[in-house]
C-alpha cells in the first residue's frame, strides 16, 4: 500500500451547498475559525500518559477468567511497570516528521535536519507564527499539498519509529529507546506545527473573504470551512494515534522484558506465563486500536485529496 496512506476510509469532506448562505452558515464558518486552535495546546505525550492508557484500557476477556492475576495486566500498570529508564523518561513526542521525498509536487515544509537538537527549546507559537509567515503568499493549492507531505512524512517517521522499537526489542538495550523517542520528538514537532499553521492560514482567509463580501459566504468560503473541520479531525485522531503507539510501544518493552528475565516461552505453564499472556492480550489490543485509527485517518486524508483534486480542477488560486 502507497506509504502516504495509513488505512482505509470513514470521515467525509464534499462541497457545502453553495446557496446556503444564512445565518447558519455563517455561524458554522465562524465556529470552524475560531476553533482552528483547539486541542492544539497538548502537542504531544509523555511515557506517563502512554502509561495511564495502559491502566484504562478496554477490559479484555481473560478479565472472567478466574485466574488470580486475571486482571494483572491492565488494574494497576504500576504493579508491573515499564524500567525506570523508560517510566522517568518524560519525553514528549508529536506527531510529525521532515521529508526525505514526497510524490506531491508541493512545498516543502521547514527542515529539522538543523535543528533537532534545540527543537524543543523553540517556543511553539513563535514557531508556528514564522511558518505562518511563509505560508501567506500560497495558494489554497499549494498549502493543501504542503499538508498532504506532511501527511505522507508523518506515515514514514511513524514506521522509523516502529523500526527502532524493533531495533531496542532484538538487543535487548533498553537504554536505545529513550534517544530513537528524542528524535522522533524533534522530527515530528516542527510538521506539527506545519499542519497547525496551515489550518490558521486558512481559517484566515475565510474571515477575509466573509469581510470582502459583507458576511456572506462563498463556494471559496465553505470549502475553506469544510477542510479546516477536516483538519482539526485528522489532528485528533493523529493525538490518540501517537498515544495508543506510544502505550503499544511500552506494553512490548513490559512483554520483552518480562520474557527475557524470566526466560520464558510459550509452553511454560506458570505464574510469569500467564502474565506474559496478559501483556500479549493487551498488546493486541493495542494494535486493533491503533488500526482503527488509522483507518480514521485513512478516510479524512482520502476526502481532503478529493477537495484537493476539485479546486485544481477549477482552478482555484486565492
Amino acid at each position: 500500500m502507497d506509504d502516504r496512506y495509513e488505512d482505509s476510509k470513514s470521515h467525509q469532506v464534499g462541497n457545502a451547498p453553495v446557496d446556503d448562505v444564512d445565518s447558519t452558515a455563517n455561524n458554522n464558518l465562524a465556529t470552524a475559525s475560531s476553533s482552528s486552535t483547539q486541542g492544539d495546546n497538548a502537542n504531544g505525550i509523555d511515557i506517563r500518559q502512554a502509561l495511564e492508557i495502559l491502566s484504562s484500557r478496554t477490559p479484555h476477556d481473560h478479565h472472567e477468567d478466574g485466574h488470580e492475576n486475571a486482571k494483572h495486566c491492565c488494574a494497576d500498570v504500576t504493579k508491573n511497570p515499564p524500567p525506570d529508564v523508560l517510566r522517568n523518561m518524560g519525553q514528549t513526542i508529536d506527531m510529525f516528521a521532515p521529508s526525505t521525498g514526497s510524490s506531491i509536487d508541493a512545498p516543502k515544509p521547514p527542515s529539522t535536519s538543523q535543528t533537532t537538537s534545540s527543537n524543543n527549546q523553540v517556543d511553539p507559537s513563535e514557531r508556528r507564527k514564522k511558518i505562518r509567515d511563509s505560508l501567506r503568499g500560497l495558494s489554497i493549492v499549494a498549502s493543501l499539498k504542503m499538508l498532504l507531505t506532511a501527511q505522507e512524512d508523518r506515515v514514514r517517521t511513524y514506521r522509523l519509529y516502529d523500526e527502532a522499537l524493533g531495533k531496542v526489542l532484538l538487543s535487548n538495550r533498553l537504554t536505545d529507546y529513550p534517544p530513537a523517542c528524542a528524535a522522533a520528538t524533534a522530527a515530528f514537532s516542527v510538521l506539527s506545527d506545519t499542519v497547525a499553521a496551515v489550518r490558521d492560514e486558512l481559517s484566515n482567509r475565510i474571515e477575509l473573504l466573509l469581510k470582502n463580501n459583507d458576511g456572506k459566504t462563498s463556494p471559496t468560503s465553505l470549502a475553506l470551512s469544510s477542510i479546516i473541520e477536516s483538519i482539526n479531525s485528522l489532528q485528533s485522531l493523529e493525538r490518540e494515534k501517537l498515544q495508543i503507539t506510544a502505550a503499544y510501544h511500552l506494553e512490548q518493552i513490559r512483554a520483552n522484558n518480562l520474557k527475557e528475565s524470566k526466560n520464558l516461552d510459550d509452553n511454560d505453564d506458570t505464574k510469569d506465563s500467564h502474565e506474559l499472556s496478559l501483556l500479549n492480550k493487551g498488546i493486541s489490543d493495542m494494535r486493533s486500536r491503533n488500526e482503527t485509527c488509522r483507518s480514521n485517518i485513512n478516510g479524512i486524508i482520502e476526502d481532503l485529496r478529493c477537495t484537493l483534486v476539485e479546486l485544481m480542477e477549477e482552478g482555484e488560486d486565492e
